[in-house]
């Protein structure tokens, strides 16, 4: 059984998802996917509902906190990882205007030993919120994405679609944008630089750090795999920095 926060079987958290901020600019509404404004996902102020399956919490948790927070997004494995290298993921998931999903296939998808770490503690403290797919519609639409998706994209964009939830990933591969386009809508869709500039602007993460940081990882990249991660994550700062200068 898979070890992290959660709530009992069967609790249900009423959720109304709010907007995402309105963009403009060249990181804005003309470049599809890359941080758009949610246009649909409070029609009607109808609520959401979250299921989170029963799995461990010793203590266990007041669900008011989750209540309180904002609008909910579930957090693929490549733009998790890019925030836990880049030491911002617990600061951004202090910002109070939404809170950080990740269903069980994505924590599997995270092996280094450091990183599980990390993700092991931003759960257990409630940072983030760990759900299953575990109704016959959920499992139904994981079943059909996973022939056409990895198994962290498929569950990920399950959960979103048929809970109100927005997205947060980067990957643009044809057949992902397809599929996300088609349950979702771009609006929907948020990329690591529009998180990482929305962090910035409300002071969550200082630019001069992340600047100390990057300088880090480059003296210490040992292998050409990780002068590539670096090299990657400089191109997500800068997008970042870019759109923190400009309107969200």
């Amino acid at each position: 059984m898979n070890q992290g926060f959660s709530v009992s079987r069967g609790t249900s958290l009423r959720l109304a998802p709010r907007p995402w901020p309105d963009t403009t600019g060249k990181y804005g509404r003309n470049t599809p996917g890359l941080c758009s404004p949610q246009r649909e996902a409070n029609e009607g102020g109808r609520a959401r509902r979250l299921t989170v399956l029963n799995e461990a919490s010793e203590s266990g948790r007041d669900l008011s906190r989750c209540e309180e927070r904002g609008s909910p997004i579930v957090a693929d494995a490549n733009s998790l990882i890019d925030l836990i290298k880049l030491d911002t993921i617990r600061p951004v998931t202090k910002m109070s205007d939404y809170r950080l999903i990740i269903v069980d296939e994505v924590v599997e998808e995270i092996r280094r030993p450091n990183q599980v770490k990390i993700l092991e503690s931003i759960i257990n403290d409630g940072s983030v919120f760990r759900v299953s797919l575990i109704t016959a519609e959920e499992l139904a639409l994981f079943t059909r994405l996973q022939a056409i998706l990895d198994l962290g994209e498929s569950a990920s964009l399950s959960y979103a679609s048929l809970h109100g939830c927005f997205f947060l990933s980067d990957e643009t591969q044809r057949a992902f944008m397809r599929e996300t386009v088609a349950l979702i809508g771009e609006d929907r869709l948020i990329r690591t630089p529009c998180l990482l500039a929305r962090a910035i602007k409300s002071h969550r993460v200082s630019p001069s750090n992340l600047k100390i940081h990057l300088e880090m990882l480059k003296r210490t990249a040992a292998t050409p795999r990780d002068r590539d991660d670096v090299v990657h994550l400089q191109r997500i700062l800068e997008r970042a920095h870019e759109m923190a200068k400009g309107e969200l």
